[in-house]
């Protein structure tokens, strides 16, 4: 092992994937997103980031995969934001992995209220756009839970 943060260990091989002609692997993308989380909590100029693993959509999109085009299931991922305030956040970061061979970026960007996409070829968000959908119910779910508690 060459290196570990926060829990992701980077390896030779995982080095490796950052050579040319290479598939980035998703090792490499969760120690940069760990590295971003790390920088965002020391840097009081940048702006409350939550920073999911490469793992968060593919849960997530679970229950879409073989049954309806359209899904998520929150259940699936909801133990990972346990604890995070991720509503008190300026944006929610999920790295995407198309087809096993392409990286793209989902950020939900709160203060905007927006859902953004970025992708270097340009490639159609596809499912990836119900995600907003269910971040809209994971907040109506939060504030149930607290009208709940307080009455």
């Amino acid at each position: 092992m060459l290196a570990e943060l926060a829990n992701v260990p980077m390896r030779r091989r995982d080095m490796a994937t950052l050579q040319p002609l290479q598939w980035l692997n998703d090792e490499v993308v969760n120690l940069f997103f760990k590295i971003l989380e790390h920088r965002a909590s020391s840097d009081v100029g940048l702006p409350p980031c939550c920073f999911m693993n490469s793992l968060f959509y593919p849960k997530l999109a679970e229950s879409a995969v073989g049954k309806s085009p359209v899904g998520y299931k929150y259940v699936n991922v909801e133990r990972w934001t346990r604890g995070m305030h991720v509503f008190s956040m300026a944006m929610v970061l999920v790295p995407i992995h198309c087809h096993g061979n392409h990286w793209t970026l989902a950020v939900i960007n709160l203060p905007k209220r927006r859902f953004e996409y970025y992708d270097s070829l340009r490639g159609s968000p596809g499912l990836v756009l119900f995600l907003p959908a269910t971040v809209a119910a994971r907040r109506v779910d939060a504030q149930a839970r607290t009208v709940s508690r307080s009455v």
